[in-house]
């Protein structure tokens, strides 16, 4: 049974529904009768969980003081000895419970610094004993993560998001409350399959723990007294209305914002009548999914503010850290991974934008398979992030990265930086969008500014350093070298310095910083001045010990083949070899 039985007047479900997500925020165990079971007697449940709670918490209010069930329950409260009394509006408790300390919770929006919420949690404290975070188990059910073993290192990751990410979601702030309204049917013989398509979906949504959802009971009460006590109860509605025609099932579902009516997103769902069952879950989690990306904390512009479960978010996370590092050796395991994410999480739309880009990105591999680029795929995928969440600022960055060119790709990355202003990937893609069209004083603006916001993400800083030596600006191209060495980046340093040297004509001076660095760092540096450097080998005689440090791999991207192939067509530059040792480490 649950630690804590919250008792309040049914007008009052919003205020409840948020001290119950803040007590098991706490680690405590929350009755209220949102969680009343469909087939148990009202009064029989009532009774079992008022007397086996350990603490009553009675929300007094205007309505509470006039409903007879809040006072019945706040009696026997205190004839056991474990009454902790709130006010939710100023209203003082009525005779006898007015004889009995009752804290204020007047202007509480659901945080932890409240004198109010101070004085509830040291009475729950007292009466229970202090929780222990994350232990706790109640309903609704907010969305677990799985259990983790501890064989493998690999799965520390897992363990680590798997702690941190509920409490992460788990904000402060207010938060949305929202009504699943009963679906509509007219037709008699399909109201079994409707009521079940509404309690999946009511779950679904609920399983959310940026989301307060409020019970079947009072979600039918508002189906039935209208907009005034919408308003009041919820600050969002969900809608939806169910019509079949022989084989065919169509689901019609809309959002509603109750402060003034706004329809924020609808749709329609065609279905056939196969499976009834799994048709209930395949609606329902459509519908989730679109909730959860319009009602995501901060507007759902970012990854991190979409609700998942820690090993989603986990996998999530690492496979973006592989796409962002400097080795194209792991483009391939970034995908896969990120394959992973959207099929655990269908609805979790960065999984989708990531997914997308991942799709882009040439990787050397053995295998043709592998190699990537899959431009109709990348497309679906940042469409699909963009219909789960319009306000993704990666997902419209996806769209433009996987359009490429034209009116339609820049409007995709100007969209997505009215959204993040410092979404700095797409910064850098606008600019490669104005390098390709010869507009390079927008372009090394762009460059320049992504520069600014991650002084260290190598595209835009290696995109900016080749438009500075193209304009001739060798000073600003040697600032930029400084700028890295001071910041401790010693692979872009190096690679900052080839190109300074390559553009002077010093291969030789190119190719001794690039294998001093690879005597140093070979794994972090080979993926990004390997290539480089193989071609100013070339340049210097050095073709079979080049190619024998750099093998090309059997399959690899054709624009990759083909600037190899201009390498190999360069004869030795007759430059001075004697500046360097040609020692280079073998993979």
């Amino acid at each position: 049974m649950a630690d804590v039985f919250i008792s309040y007047s049914r007008s009052d479900e919003k205020s409840a529904a948020r001290v119950a997500s803040a007590l098991l925020k706490s680690g405590y165990s929350v009755w209220w009768d949102a969680d009343l079971p469909a087939h148990r007697a009202y009064s029989e449940v009532i009774e079992t969980h008022l007397k086996d709670a350990k603490a009553v918490i009675v929300l007094w209010s205007k309505d509470a003081v006039a409903s007879q069930w809040v006072r019945a329950e706040a009696d026997v409260a205190r004839n056991a000895h474990k009454l902790v009394q709130l006010s939710l509006d100023g209203t003082m408790p009525p005779l006898p419970f007015n004889q009995l300390q009752c804290a204020s919770l007047k202007g509480w929006r659901g945080g932890t610094s409240h004198a109010g919420w101070g004085k509830l949690r040291n009475s729950v404290a007292e009466l229970v004993g202090e929780a222990v975070p994350g232990q706790a188990k109640a309903e609704p059910r907010w969305w677990t993560t799985p259990k983790i073993g501890l064989a493998a290192a690999a799965f520390l990751l897992l363990l680590f998001a798997a702690i941190l990410i509920p409490r992460y979601f788990q904000s402060e702030e207010e938060k949305p409350v929202v009504a699943v309204l009963p679906f509509e049917t007219l037709d008699k013989k399909d109201a079994s399959l409707v009521a079940g398509i509404w309690e999946d979906t009511r779950q679904a949504i609920g399983r959310n723990p940026q989301l307060l959802v409020l019970g079947p009971k009072t979600a039918e009460e508002i189906a039935k007294s209208g907009s005034k006590s919408a308003a009041k109860l919820a600050d969002y509605l969900v809608e939806a209305s169910v019509r079949s025609a022989g084989n065919r099932l169509r689901v019609s579902a809309n959002l509603v914002r109750t402060k003034d009516g706004t329809e924020l997103w609808s749709q329609s769902f065609d279905r056939q009548l196969d499976d009834v069952f799994a048709l209930q879950s395949e609606i329902a989690t459509e519908i989730e999914g679109h909730i959860r990306g319009r009602l995501a904390q901060g507007g759902g512009v970012k990854p991190e503010n979409f609700a998942t479960t820690g090993e989603v978010y986990a996998l999530y996370t690492d496979a973006r850290a592989k796409i962002r590092r400097r080795d194209s050796l792991r483009y391939a395991e970034a995908r896969d991974q990120l394959r992973e994410v959207v099929k655990k999480d269908p609805n979790f739309a960065p999984g989708w934008a990531t997914l997308s880009v991942a799709e882009q990105l040439y990787g050397p591999s053995t295998r043709r398979d592998q190699i990537g680029y899959d431009r109709r795929a990348a497309e679906t995928y940042a469409r699909r992030a963009i219909a789960l969440a319009p306000n993704l600022a990666a997902g419209h960055t996806a769209l433009g990265f996987a359009l490429k060119q034209g009116p339609a790709a820049e409007a995709s990355l100007r969209r997505a930086i009215a959204l993040d202003p410092n979404d700095f990937e797409s910064i850098n893609w606008l600019a490669s969008m104005y390098k390709a069209r010869r507009e390079d004083k927008e372009a090394l603006a762009l460059y320049s500014r992504a520069v600014k916001i991650e002084p260290l993400f190598w595209p835009a800083v290696l995109n900016r350093l080749d438009l500075l030596l193209e304009s001739g600006d060798q000073k600003a191209a040697e600032k930029e070298r400084l700028r890295l060495a001071k910041v401790g980046d010693s692979v872009l340093e190096a690679f900052a310095g080839m190109e300074i040297a390559r553009f002077r004509n010093d291969q030789s001076e190119a190719a001794r910083i690039g294998l001093e660095l690879l005597r140093r760092q070979p794994e972090e540096s080979r993926g990004i001045v390997g290539f480089p450097l193989f071609g100013v080998l070339l340049q210097l005689g050095y073709a079979e010990e080049a190619r024998k440090a750099f093998p090309p791999p059997p399959f690899g991207p054709p624009c990759g083949i083909m600037t190899l192939a201009d390498w190999t067509w360069l004869k030795p530059s007759g430059c001075d070899r004697s500046s360097f040792s040609l020692s280079i480490p073998c993979r």
